[in-house]
């Protein structure tokens, strides 16, 4: 009979390791991207672990994302990766959710000058 693979998960590691790439950053901030339900592992438990090991900045990939780890997080930056519509644009806002500019024509949306600084660019350069 052969052995069923398993995931043991620790909080400990999980905050060492956070603050071990903390610590060689140096002076630059070190974000956690925990798109995708923290890539499988569960927002709720993840997220929790890196607040207490001093992870302040948080990315996701959608909206829906960034308001159920604002549920956990009430005082985390929360970047979308994938931005947000205008239509969302005010739940946004009053969530203290911000947009990741990926495309020029994001940066000239109604209302996104009321973010301003508060938006990380992405900046795609060629060889």
């Amino acid at each position: 009979m052969s052995r069923r693979p398993r995931l043991i998960l620790s909080r400990q590691a999980l905050a060492h390791n956070y603050q071990h790439l903390s610590s060689v950053a140096g002076k630059a901030e070190c974000a956690a991207s925990i798109k995708a339900d923290a890539y499988g592992l569960g927002i709720a438990f993840v997220a929790p672990v890196l607040w207490e090991a001093g992870c302040k900045t948080y990315f996701v990939a959608y909206l829906e994302e960034a308001l159920a780890l604002r549920e956990l997080l009430h005082d985390a930056t929360i970047y979308v990766f994938h931005g947000f519509d205008g239509g969302n644009f005010d739940i946004a806002k009053a969530a203290r959710i911000w947009p990741v500019i990926n495309l020029s024509e994001e940066a000239s949306l109604p209302k996104i000058e009321q973010l301003n600084p508060a938006v990380h660019v992405v900046i795609m350069t060629r060889d």
